[in-house]
């Protein structure tokens, strides 16, 4: 019997191990091909990596085994082959002969797979696919042939064993019959413990916080991500950073649509592992760190080879296998793009009742208008004795002459004041008895807008009207201005307690030796905040330095002040120069709403401003219309403002 000769077909697996008698004895490229061949007695390739052209089997000993008339067996790769499939998925590859003795002849071959149904064979990439398929090998002058390329398709989960055989040389035994495992994968996607939520950002999919919901709660950037496929069967995932489908323009993605343009390291997060084998109900699980950095969105594929696998890319928000066709595709699947968001928790206190607002004393003369009262003995309701007054301060006051056994109380509007005389709008009526008579003094304060001037003694300070209306607990940028950077504030307390116990003071002086104490006295959440739990404070307070709280009319206003480490938002770019911000902030509700009546958008903006102070944000450039500009007038952030807040992995004031 004449011996066969040695053959070789590439069809789904990869690596083999391959046996071969010794004539033949080296591994054989092709130019411009892969060739893996058989095993020889001098060189173990147990794993058969693929041997580029160029890298063996050229020269005089190739010659030489020609005309012994040595059999040589190659296998070439053409296309992408895989020992795995999945159901509905092609591979494609073809038969290849170099053998000097069959010159100029013509071999049909038949390509099988046993058991059936696992798969089929067709001579197309769309079929029609049929088990067996026929094709040939013509051999040239030069002792090489190859078939056309076909395409094996897996049908149903299942393992089976393809084979080619010739009727006239017999079956291939180098490498010989493959074995091929196709599975079923039908579905990847992120395991929703409740914290996966529609995304109503840019690109949509999911978003999910990845931060803690409280100081001593586990770390929430891990999430699963599950597989379906069949039981017993092993799926290879990868994740991936696609692009940022908020802006395509520096400085929040200078790439473009490339993807890769995520803040985090690594920047598509880490997974717990490459690949994992589906359960008995046929579940593939594995976890993945997100990383930390608000805004940076990643999406897991899901594919039966690792081959297949290895040749997904990103483009655009989307995944792409090696041909451009997006996932999901009948070789891999892809779960939803997944979009970090961070949570600040927010502690607001309010300051105790006013008091000290209101004014006593005793006039010691008035003039001939009955307009001009001089004035003494002057202290403060909180008791606190004063030499004179803040000249201007009760300006749109109020002065008030109490009732007496003789004479009725009588209450006269104040234009403007000095030092020791307060000069009124109209004059008191005659007949009223004025000298030594003891008076109450207060200026236009009304923070609650009663229309009635107390000097506010006596009520609570609080939260006026509008604002956190641009700070809501939402998603929706309209409600929350920090919803472009992918954050969202949580009033909860931040660890510490929402109260009304922050000690009154009517003013609290400029400068950080005066603030910073006024909030740490207060802060009850100083020691809830890490990278994983951001907080930050607001206290409610009255009004600020003396020469900045509109009595009179012509001092500067300050709505609110917060001392904190800055920076330039155009200087912050990369995690390390992020500066710490601050640890709270003050906000003057009697002064924003003498301001606000004027201008009624800054009441809107000074929550928001003044915790992008607590980020770390200094002021908008001169001429720039943002949110951090110092006057108050613009609701949104400038693109560097949102980078820099999205470089941002620590809490604010750390």
């Amino acid at each position: 019997m004449k011996r066969p000769a040695l053959l070789a077909a590439l069809f789904l697996i990869a690596p083999l191990i391959l046996a071969a008698p010794a004539s033949a004895a080296r591994l054989v490229g092709a130019a411009g091909e892969v060739g893996v061949g058989s095993v020889s007695d001098e060189a173990t390739c147990a794993n058969s990596i693929p041997i580029p052209f160029g890298s063996a089997g050229e020269g005089s000993a190739m010659d030489a085994d020609r005309a012994s008339g040595a059999v040589e067996a190659t296998i070439t790769a053409s296309g992408t082959f895989f020992a795995t499939s999945c159901v509905g998925q092609n591979t494609s590859g073809y038969l290849k002969l170099n053998n000097w003795a069959y010159s100029g002849q013509t071999f049909q071959v038949q390509v099988a797979t046993n058991p059936q149904g696992m798969a089929a064979i067709s001579a197309f990439p769309n079929g029609p696919f049929v088990d067996p398929f026929s094709t040939q090998i013509t051999v040239d002058s030069n002792g090489i042939g190859r078939s056309d390329t076909f395409y094996v398709r897996g049908l149903a989960a299942g393992h089976t064993i393809v084979s080619s055989c010739s009727p006239s040389i017999g079956c291939f035994n180098s490498p010989g019959p493959m074995d091929l495992t196709v599975t079923d994968l039908s579905a990847v996607d992120w395991v929703n413990d409740g914290r996966i939520l529609t995304n109503p950002s840019s690109g949509g999919g999911k978003k999910i916080f990845a931060d803690k919901d409280n100081p001593t709660s586990p770390s929430g950037r891990e999430v699963q991500v599950e597989a379906t496929a069949s039981p017993g069967d092993t799926v290879y995932f990868k994740a991936f950073d696609v692009d940022d489908p908020s802006s395509d323009a520096a400085p929040i993605d200078a790439n473009g649509a490339l993807g890769d343009d995520n803040r985090g390291t690594p920047k598509a997060g880490t997974l717990s592992g490459g690949s994992a084998v589906a359960d008995s109900t046929g579940h593939a699980l594995v976890t993945l760190q997100l990383p930390a950095h608000p805004g940076d969105n990643v999406r897991v594929a899901a594919a039966c080879s690792l081959e297949y696998l290895n040749g997904l890319r990103v483009s655009g928000t989307s995944i792409v296998d090696s041909t451009g066709t997006a996932l999901p595709t009948d070789g891999a699947k892809v779960t939803e793009m997944l979009t970090v968001w961070r949570r600040v928790h927010i502690e607001r206190d309010d300051m105790t009742a006013v008091t000290g607002n209101q004014t006593f004393g005793t006039i010691t003369m008035i003039d001939a208008t009955r307009k001009k009262l001089t004035i003494g003995a002057l202290h403060s309701s909180a008791g606190v004795a004063l030499a004179n007054l803040e000249a201007g301060q009760y300006q749109r006051g109020l002065l008030t002459l109490p009732a007496t056994a003789t004479a009725p109380a009588v209450s006269a509007a104040v234009s403007t004041n000095g030092r020791t005389v307060v000069t009124l709008s109209t004059a008191l009526p005659v007949g009223t008895s004025a000298a030594g008579r003891p008076f109450t003094l207060v200026d236009d304060d009304d923070y609650t807008s009663s229309g009635t001037l107390t000097g506010d003694e006596g009520r609570a300070v609080s939260a006026i009207a509008g604002l956190y209306s641009l700070l809501q607990d939402s998603d929706d940028p309209v409600r929350n201005v920090y919803a472009p950077s992918y954050i969202q504030p949580v009033y909860d307390g931040g660890g510490g307690a929402n109260d009304a116990t922050a000690p009154f003071r009517l003013n609290v002086p400029a400068g950080v030796v005066n603030s910073q104490p006024q909030i740490n006295g207060s802060r009850g959440s100083t020691a809830a905040d890490s990278s994983e739990y951001w907080v930050a404070y607001f206290q409610h307070a009255y009004q600020g330095d003396t020469s900045a709280d509109d009595d009179p009319l012509s001092d500067d206003s300050t709505w609110g002040v917060t001392p904190y480490d800055g920076a330039a938002a155009s200087s912050v770019v990369s995690e390390a120069t992020v500066p710490a911000g601050g640890d709270g902030s003050l906000l003057y509700m009697e002064t924003l709403r003498e301001g606000g009546n004027v201008t009624p958008i800054v009441i809107q903006t000074l929550a928001p401003h003044e915790l992008g102070h607590q980020f770390g944000l200094d002021h908008s450039p001169r001429r720039a219309v943002g949110l951090m500009m110092d006057t108050g007038m613009a609701k949104s952030f400038l693109p560097a403002e949102l980078n820099a807040l999205r470089w941002r992995v620590n809490s604010p004031g750390q």
